[in-house]
């Protein structure tokens, strides 16, 4: 099992790989044509969460904002 993770995302604790994947579950849910206004809803709300959560202390780069990079062109096309 570790084998795959590290496959996955070299680096990454099994915390950081649990947090990646739910934010990208919530962004694929938010971003689907066929979620219903409820999942979108709890889709924002999870990515609120993470983000709230991470960013009490700035030193860095909060890790939610990290993982979400790469889906800053969806959500922004989402948004718009």
């Amino acid at each position: 099992v570790d084998d795959d993770e590290d496959k996955d995302a070299p680096g990454l604790s099994e915390e950081d790989q649990l947090l990646k994947e739910t934010l990208e579950t919530a962004v694929t849910r938010l971003t689907d044509s066929k979620s219903s206004s409820s999942v979108r809803e709890a889709a924002v709300d999870t990515l609120a969460k993470e983000i709230r959560s991470a960013t009490s202390s700035m030193t860095s780069v909060p890790k939610p904002l990290k993982f979400l990079r790469p889906f800053y062109d969806d959500l922004k096309a989402f948004y718009h």
